[in-house]
């Protein structure tokens, strides 16, 4: 059974069934099993959804250990996300017989991957200095204009 811990050690233990999935779409408006990238995508990019998909996954053990929602999104945050988003899809896709298994793991991995090469290019770009180079330059003008636009009110007698 997947599994992670969170900020305060705590292993949380995903397990989802038809019944889960009932109330996850209840309660968080989202379909885990749809299988369709763009809610696999909205998971990966709303973390607010994801803690409520997992508090909902995770409720009865939360319930054990008395701890609420609210403890439980405080104790997801950081370095944390990424193991428990990992449990989360690993649970969903556990749900489904071998061969849709097989295609919602696909499923994953490609929005995994696509996930990951877009953050190492955002920060290859982000440490490219030429980027630095045309913020400031935006920057400069911006304020070149303002001040242009500061000293016309002043000449104006605009106050």
């Amino acid at each position: 059974m997947p599994s992670f811990k969170d900020n305060a050690g705590r292993e949380w233990l995903v397990n989802l069934d038809t019944n889960k999935v009932s109330v996850i779409r209840r309660e968080c408006n989202f379909d885990p099993i749809a299988m369709d990238a763009a809610g696999f995508q909205r998971l990966s990019d709303d973390m607010c959804l994801l803690v409520d998909v997992l508090y909902v996954a995770c409720r009865p053990q939360a319930d054990e250990q008395k701890i609420t929602a609210e403890q439980f999104g405080r104790a997801l945050v950081g370095d944390v996300i990424e193991p428990a988003t990992v449990a989360l899809l690993a649970a969903i896709a556990d749900i489904f017989p071998k061969r849709k298994r097989e295609v919602v793991l696909s499923v994953v991995k490609k929005i995994t991957d696509a996930n990951e090469r877009g953050m190492t290019n955002a920060l290859e770009k982000l440490n490219d200095e030429s980027i630095q180079t045309q913020i400031d330059g935006a920057l400069e003008q911006r304020f070149q204009s303002d001040f242009e636009k500061l000293l016309a009110k002043i000449a104006n007698g605009d106050s």
